[in-house]
């Protein structure tokens, strides 16, 4: 009997946490940009208060590209990184992408002593102009620390840049799960 309370409540506390998740997200894209890019260059710039979630992030990100033949490259950047924007530019010149793909932290909200939200300004310059031509900015709420808010940010971005035709339309987003 003990047993099957504590299953219950577990299921119940589980429930209550995934319900205070979300993710929202609105976003500008030039009239006249037609391309999807087939190579992007990714780079996530977030606060070390958002624990793995960057990278998490990052990794969803590109198993969602993968399955729409983007090839990509790119990194995290750890806000005390000493890479300079020089060494940043010939990295991405190096490489040559159609586009490079920017999130940047903007905010962080703590609640109890913990990242429990955040929000990012997205960017996508284009490699023929250098000029941003899809920006969104994404308010994400949740522990930063839970797959299920990361699972919501990459779920509503690429939901978002299929909607403004920025990738290719696949009926299937990819999630990340716990390797446990």
């Amino acid at each position: 009997m003990t047993k099957k309370v504590c299953l219950i409540a577990l299921a119940a506390f589980v429930s209550i946490m995934q319900a205070c998740v979300s993710s929202k997200i609105a976003s500008n894209k030039d009239s006249a940009y037609n391309i999807k890019p087939k190579k992007l260059y990714l780079i996530v710039s977030s606060s070390k208060d958002a624990k793995t979630f960057p990278q998490d992030l990052y990794n969803g990100l590109v198993k969602n590209f993968k399955t729409r033949n983007i090839a990509y490259d790119g990194f995290v950047r750890d806000p005390l990184s000493l890479k300079s924007d020089e060494e940043l530019n010939h990295d991405l010149n190096a490489y040559d992408p159609d586009g490079l793909l920017t999130i940047k932290m903007t905010q962080i909200d703590i609640i109890n002593g913990g990242a429990g939200g955040a929000t990012f300004e997205l960017s996508l310059i284009s490699r023929e102009n250098k000029k941003t031509v899809w920006k969104a900015n994404l308010n994400v709420t949740g522990p930063m620390r839970d797959l299920a808010t990361v699972n919501s940010a990459i779920k509503t971005i690429i939901g978002k840049m299929q909607e403004d035709q920025i990738i290719e339309t696949n009926d299937k987003i990819s999630l990340l799960h716990n390797q446990y």
